[in-house]
């Protein structure tokens, strides 16, 4: 389930595109693909960088600690590793 709820999280501030075209990954509940974005699209879509980035993957895993898709006590955590796998400018 926390594969599942950061997926969630992912798509409301992410940095790569996920569906199900070409996906290896198999589990009954969670099925998808990611393609990562290059550091042009990180750009698009967060011109003021890194800092954006942790901002808006913050507010959307408050979101979903909220809904119960992932435990709050583990938001700072995924936070952490998000903003550690940004890209470097």
């Amino acid at each position: 389930m926390i594969a599942c709820g950061w997926s969630l999280t992912r798509r409301a501030s992410p940095a790569a595109a996920s569906g199900r075209a070409g996906s290896t990954y198999r589990s009954p509940r969670c099925r998808g693909s990611t393609r990562v974005f290059d550091a042009a699209e990180l750009a698009r879509r967060y011109p003021a960088g890194p800092g954006e980035y942790a901002a808006a993957f913050r507010a959307a895993t408050m979101r979903a600690a909220a809904a119960g898709f992932v435990l709050e006590q583990d938001v700072d955590e995924m936070v952490a590793v998000a903003v550690a796998a940004y890209p470097a400018r």
